[in-house]
């Protein structure tokens, strides 16, 4: 408890130091998350340049109203958010960026490919088992249980990347769940998202 309260505290004073005008700081948060911002971005498009020239948009707008921003005890998901909305706003005057015919379901079909299944010859079946759950979930659905437990997001956090209520995120999840469960009763769901949602 006392580990994350300090991170937590960390996280707080180097956001804070960058809206004070700490250029230390802002190297820092870019260095530490634009990474991560590009394989979340990833999830929305398959246009490598869009997702970097949308993070590039985010950091130079953060930077420029640094000192009007809020503080946050969690710059990934405020970074994330902002993405996100960069890329809802290109996707809305360019549907062709877009790797879904609807901005309100964002999140890209492919999970994962052959290069991320485990290369194993036991692991096979279990691979080609992932590969038909992914099939039935919906964008939406793949996009909520992402956040829920691979990004590992409150739900109020997730109220505000998907635009949704607490009682409709509760109850995608658990519609996502059953049908999966419902679909592929023999195999073990629960303990297998990680897997399943992670690239």
């Amino acid at each position: 408890m006392l580990v994350e309260s300090n991170t937590i505290e960390n996280t707080q004073s180097l956001w804070d130091r960058f809206r004070m005008g700490d250029e230390k700081a802002y190297a820092s948060i870019y260095e530490e998350y634009a990474q991560l911002m590009f394989s979340f971005g990833m999830r929305f498009t398959t246009n490598r340049e869009l997702v970097k020239d949308c993070i590039h948009d985010v950091f130079v707008k953060i930077y420029s109203n640094r000192s009007n921003l809020n503080t946050t005890t969690n710059i990934k998901f405020y970074l994330f958010v902002a993405l996100k909305n960069e890329l809802i706003n290109v996707f809305r005057k360019n549907i062709s960026f877009c790797s879904i015919d609807s901005t309100e379901s964002l999140l890209t079909v492919d999970y994962i490919t052959e290069d991320n299944l485990i290369d194993k010859e036991e692991a096979q079946e279990r691979n080609q088992k992932v590969i038909e759950i992914l099939k039935i979930l919906s964008p939406r659905q793949k996009e909520v249980l992402y956040y829920r437990y691979i990004e590992e997001l409150s739900f109020e956090e997730i109220e505000q990347l998907m635009h949704i209520n607490y009682q409709s995120i509760q109850n995608l999840i658990q519609r996502s769940i059953k049908k999966v469960r419902d679909t592929f009763p023999d195999f073990v769901t629960i303990s297998l998202l990680p897997f399943l949602l992670k690239v």
